[in-house]
């Protein structure tokens, strides 16, 4: 909502900040594309093209930098279009400038700031309509959508860039205008060589999306760059969602130089590839052999492999192997160091099953006195673990996930509960970060807890065999 101050000053009521221009031009009838581009399921570029009269003011050119000031919020943007160029005029020695106002502020001299404007010598015969010819490039890919679509369905909301590909998830109602919106973004996406569209949930067991070519090259083999990392990978082959940019930015943040990191589903190294950069020793590990492949690639692209061991086999296995043998190593040392101990858990659908490795972990190494846990020197990792979480309560329900995988209350170990981002209607991810405490890894583990883990161990209920739905 805009509150108007003066005439030609509008501030924002929400956010208390000067904006210098509003004007919508799909809130104007006139600046819209032509109505019989409705429905269109072939692009034709000649329907967009359309003529149109809007309010210009001409000023000679030595005075069009004291005036675009006063008027900067009426102009009349759209892509490729100029709004200030130059005019030639018969019998005109002087050069004049035409200034194109938009048509919904402005409709006629007095709506300008015509007080200032005729101390600055223009007046009222400055002002006037000029013809101006539109075509296909002067729309950006949401109005065409916006002109294009049935006004009934809730239309193409979002797509991510991921290098030169440009990805959707369309649902039903917009899968007869598919090849319509692919053109649209291939010709309006800077960069853009590839448009995709997912055509089913990431239910397959190394979580790469299922893919259809809508428009473009067939080229999946994109370059990304993420908090001053680079990344190569075939994105028809391993999962990558740009919109985690953020959540990984955090978590790297948090880390420091030396510190260590148990990356259980490390994907092709959005966490581990930069905190190894950041001097952090890293374990890595997925699934995925093409995960594996390119996370590898990618350690050695950003010169950061000696800082890592990375794996390729089920998280469960890495925890009780991998994970486990380098704490207990390192807890044996008793280097109390000034280093702290991550892990991470980014498998939303499906990492909190993964909690219960953990309990009783060291059962055997605290019962046999192999590691001395009465120590000071024991330094206990932070989890990060990732989950979804439908209804009122997401947060609780967050928590609740994490702690009925886990056997336990999480009271005083608990860091916290991070809202990361939404992925439906009553659909949200959540990062719970908790420490690991002694009673968790020491402890004997409950007996459903204790038969779903000997399952899991024994192979009947790893990743590798399971089916799920990932966002």
């Amino acid at each position: 909502m805009l509150l108007k101050i003066t005439k030609n000053i509008y501030v924002s009521s929400y956010f208390g900040v000067r904006v210098t221009h509003y004007w919508r031009k799909m809130d104007c009838e006139l600046l819209k594309p032509p109505e019989e581009v409705k429905l269109m399921k072939i692009l034709r570029r000649e329907a967009f093209c359309k003529t149109i009269e809007v309010p210009r003011l001409w000023v000679k050119e030595e005075k069009s930098h004291k005036v675009l000031p006063l008027i900067k919020a009426l102009l009349l943007k759209m892509p490729c279009l100029k709004p200030v160029r130059p005019l030639k005029i018969e019998n005109k020695v002087e050069e004049i400038r035409e200034i194109l106002l938009h048509p919904t502020p402005v409709k006629c001299y007095e709506d300008l700031p015509h007080s200032d404007l005729k101390i600055l010598g223009v007046t009222k015969d400055d002002f006037g309509l000029t013809r101006l010819a539109l075509s296909f490039d002067n729309w950006r890919a949401d109005e065409l959508f916006k002109a294009i679509l049935p006004q009934e369905t809730d239309g193409l909301t979002s797509y991510s860039c991921i290098g030169h590909i440009v990805h959707i998830n369309l649902k039903d109602n917009l899968l007869d205008y598919k090849h319509i919106i692919g053109q649209i973004l291939l010709d309006k996406v800077h960069g853009c060589r590839t448009v995709v569209n997912k055509t089913a949930a990431i239910n397959n067991t190394y979580r790469n999306f299922q893919l259809e070519l809508l428009c473009g090259e067939p080229d999946y083999q994109v370059e990304a760059k993420e908090n001053g990392s680079c990344f190569h990978f075939d994105f028809s082959k391993v999962y990558w969602n740009p919109r985690l940019c953020g959540e990984h930015e955090r978590i790297v943040k948090i880390l420091q130089p030396g510190d260590i990191l148990y990356d259980v589903f490390a994907g092709v190294g959005p966490f581990s590839v930069p905190a190894a950069r950041k001097k952090c020793f890293v374990l890595a590990n997925d699934l995925n052999p093409e995960s594996y492949k390119w996370l590898e690639h990618n350690m050695r692209r950003n010169k950061c492999l000696k800082q890592a061991k990375l794996y390729n086999k089920d998280g469960r296995k890495f925890i009780l192997e991998d994970l486990k043998k380098d704490l207990c190593e390192r807890w044996q040392e008793n280097d109390i160091g000034t280093y702290s101990i991550h892990i991470t858990m980014n498998l939303p659908s499906l990492a909190v099953e993964f909690l219960n490795t953990f309990c009783g972990l060291f059962e055997h190494e605290c019962r046999n006195k192999i590691i001395d846990f009465t120590s000071d020197k024991i330094k206990y990792p932070l989890v990060h673990v990732y989950t979804f979480a439908k209804g009122l309560n997401n947060e609780a329900m967050a928590l609740q996930n994490v702690e009925s995988n886990l056997g336990s209350k999480l009271t005083e170990n608990l860091h916290g509960v991070h809202f990361v981002r939404n992925v439906a209607p009553n659909k949200d991810m959540f990062r719970v970060s908790f420490w690991l405490t002694k009673e968790i890894l020491t402890n004997s583990i409950p007996n459903d807890l204790s038969r779903k883990r000997t399952a899991d161990i024994n192979g009947d209920n790893l990743i590798s065999k399971t089916k799920f739905k990932c966002c």
